[in-house]
Parts: C-alpha cells; sequence; structure tokens
C-alpha cells in the first residue's frame, strides 16, 4: 500500500500528475539570464544520490517493506514506496524579459520531462515488488524485492549516464 503524499500546487504539477504520491520539494533561485541561474543551480540544486554532484534537479525515493512470516509458505507484508522530486523554482519570473521567460520555461519543460521519466521507472516497479513480497516464504520474498530495487538503481543510474542527467535532453541552458 503506498502512503499519500501531496503534491504541491506549481506549474510543475501538471508533468508530475501522474505520479499522485510524488511530493515536488522546491528551491528558490532568482536572476535575469541563465548565467544567474545556472550559478544558483550549482550552488543550490540537490545532490545526485550516485554522486556529490549538484544538479538543476533530482528525484530520489525510499522503498521500504515489512512483512510478518507466517509460516508455510506464506508471507504478509506492507509495501510502501516515497518519491520526492526537488526542483527550482524562479522567484522572479514575473519580471523577466520574454526571452529570459521563454528559456527558463524551456528548459524547466525539459527538466521536468527528465524527472518524470525517473518517477515512471519507480512506478513501474512497484507491481513487481508488489508480486515479489506477496509470493511464498518471506525469506524468498524480501531477495526477490531487493533485486529488483538493486535494479531499479541500476537502471536510474544507467538513465542519468545515457541522458548525461538530461543535458542530452535540453535541460541546460541556450544563451
Amino acid at each position: 500500500m503506498l502512503a499519500a503524499i501531496p503534491v504541491h500546487a506549481s506549474t510543475t504539477a501538471s508533468r508530475f500528475a501522474d505520479f499522485p504520491q510524488t511530493t515536488i520539494d522546491y528551491f528558490e533561485i532568482e536572476g535575469a539570464n541563465p548565467a544567474d541561474w545556472q550559478g544558483q543551480l550549482d550552488t543550490l540544486g540537490p545532490k545526485s544520490k550516485q554522486n556529490d554532484h549538484r544538479n538543476a534537479a533530482t528525484t530520489r525515493y525510499t522503498i521500504d517493506w515489512n512483512y510478518n512470516d507466517r509460516g508455510g509458505n506464506t508471507c504478509d507484508s506492507h509495501l510502501e514506496v516515497k518519491t520526492v522530486v526537488f526542483f527550482p523554482r524562479l522567484r522572479n519570473r514575473a519580471s523577466l524579459t520574454d526571452a529570459a521567460r521563454q528559456e527558463w520555461d524551456r528548459f524547466t519543460d525539459a527538466l521536468e520531462a527528465h524527472e518524470a521519466r525517473h518517477l515512471e521507472m519507480i512506478y513501474a516497479a512497484i507491481p513487481s515488488l508488489r508480486r515479489a513480497l506477496m509470493d511464498g516464504s518471506c525469506t524468498g520474498a524480501v531477495k526477490r524485492a531487493q533485486r529488483i530495487v538493486s535494479k531499479l538503481d541500476r537502471d536510474q543510474a544507467r538513465f542519468d549516464a545515457e541522458t548525461g542527467h538530461g543535458t542530452k535532453e535540453g535541460t541546460t541552458f541556450r544563451w
């Protein structure tokens, strides 16, 4: 069973609406142009799970379960998945020039698409995790679930490596 986690209202909420148990945690930056924004993203952006590098946004997740071994190949289990997207919000967006606002919107659209793909992978693993935790003995169930989580971690890292943490998908400023 998934815990209900609120989604905070924002421009990004529509992209992440397919992931209702996801919290969007904003950090604010300001500035008139991409150079201003990039400097703040480099110092204020969330750190990646894979390394100590700061990113413009990141998706973190925790997958927890508990179980009660009833014996006779019966395992009662409870699965909890929590996802949080750390995302920039431009404090002074309304005061930008049209060109700067268009660039910010293009950048954040690409960033939202990249982080939504991370969420898709996480949510796609949930049915397999549920099945793994319900079938057979608890010892076997836990081992199967751990393998699924390990594969998910590898898939997340591979996705970021293949996309350059989204830079190949447009998550860099163009001017």
